[in-house]
């Protein structure tokens, strides 16, 4: 779909289709408020003008059933206390190498 969420963070790349489907549920429950930072090949940085990082990390955890098919294969992480890091970081644990190294589920750090 042209001029998707998908389209504006990924450039026409291959993105993995469990990935596709949280990143549109989360288009759909924020809307234009939503705002994506950065992303590299580990993480996904967003946050929503409007909330602060907590709110939006609450508010995560609170509707995941609604965001995520399957959370054991994400990651959601958000900054403890003060740090430069702005928003709440996804990760997508998609092979079992990363599923043992990392914890799927909603983590401060």
């Amino acid at each position: 779909m042209p001029g998707s969420i998908m389209d504006r963070l990924f450039a026409g790349r291959l993105v993995h289709p469990e990935l596709q489907d949280v990143l549109q549920n989360l288009s759909e429950m924020f809307g234009p408020n939503l705002h994506f930072i950065s992303h590299d090949s580990k993480y996904i940085n967003f946050h929503v003008w409007g909330l602060t990082d907590e709110v939006l990390f609450r508010q995560l955890e609170a509707n995941q059933d609604d965001i995520f098919d399957d959370i054991s294969v994400f990651q959601v992480l958000r900054p403890w206390g003060h740090s430069p890091d702005r928003g709440v970081f996804l990760q997508h644990l998609e092979t079992p190498n990363l599923r043992s190294e990392y914890l799927a589920g909603f983590w401060y750090y």
